[in-house]
């Protein structure tokens, strides 16, 4: 998985540790647009857990219905409150048509239409006081090297397996979104350092990588405390507010 620092963030984190609302809005003052022919199914074969495609005029995924709120609303599975168990166990494949080219944030929108319309959700949003991790630099000062702007093709960014983490011109606020992604919990860059870096992070992660699959990927999770201190860099637990989606209702779609 590639985390390339040009591609805008759906989490800006500021200095003042307040984590940065959802990017794209929740309601439109005009209609919401809607997909032009779209179709809901429950799946039942477990064999493919997670697929999504979308380009200018249509959208598919065969993904649970939590994954759905987060790509829709651009927000991760800590910020989303209310959501009864069937959210992640039930998959459901969504195929929907644009009838014209559009841009992945209007297919969101639609996206947004169609969960209110099958699935009657409701929600609204709220900002709550949560517990964060702040990326500070430690107390020996920084040991990141600059890169020099000019890596391997297709390598830029941040790229993390098995109990590795590669980052080749990666920047410290794409460092905190694959932070925040591993841990769950929202991580908020405050080194104050720009631009890119090069470094390598390896940890023990015990029950990812098999025999059969040596490439296997799972949450890093505290794994990567240790490493990150040779960065000269800390994470720091505290807490902070986060805009929260809620989930007031949501039914089982209607199919077809």
């Amino acid at each position: 998985m590639i985390y390339n620092p040009v591609v805008p963030l759906s989490l800006r984190f500021s200095a003042a540790l307040a984590l940065a609302v959802i990017a794209a809005p929740m309601f439109s003052q005009s209609p919401a647009p809607a997909f032009e022919v779209a179709s809901v199914k429950t799946v039942y074969d477990n064999k493919t857990w997670a697929i999504r495609h979308v380009d200018t005029q249509l959208y598919r995924s065969q993904t649970n219905a939590m994954q759905l709120l987060t790509w829709a609303w651009k927000v991760r599975n800590f910020q989303i409150s209310g959501a009864p168990a069937w959210l992640t166990e039930d998959r459901f494949e969504i195929q929907g048509t644009t009838g014209h080219p559009v841009g992945d944030d209007r297919v969101r929108l639609m996206l947004q239409s169609l969960l209110a319309d099958r699935f009657r959700l409701k929600i609204h949003r709220e900002t709550r006081e949560l517990p964060v991790y702040v990326l500070v630099i430690g107390k020996s000062g920084s040991k990141l090297l600059k890169s020099n702007g000019q890596p391997e093709p297709g390598t830029r960014g941040i790229n993390i397996n098995a109990g590795k983490l590669v980052a080749r011109d990666g920047a410290m606020d794409a460092l905190a979104e694959v932070l925040t992604t591993n841990l769950d919990r929202p991580v908020l860059d405050q080194t104050g350092l720009t631009g890119g870096y090069d470094f390598t992070l390896t940890w023990d992660q015990p029950g990812a990588a098999t025999a059969a699959d040596p490439t296997a990927w799972s949450p890093m999770g505290p794994a990567i405390f240790t490493p990150i201190q040779s960065l000269g860099l800390k994470l720091e637990a505290r807490k902070a507010p986060v805009e929260m989606l809620v989930i007031d209702s949501i039914d089982h779609p209607s199919e077809n």
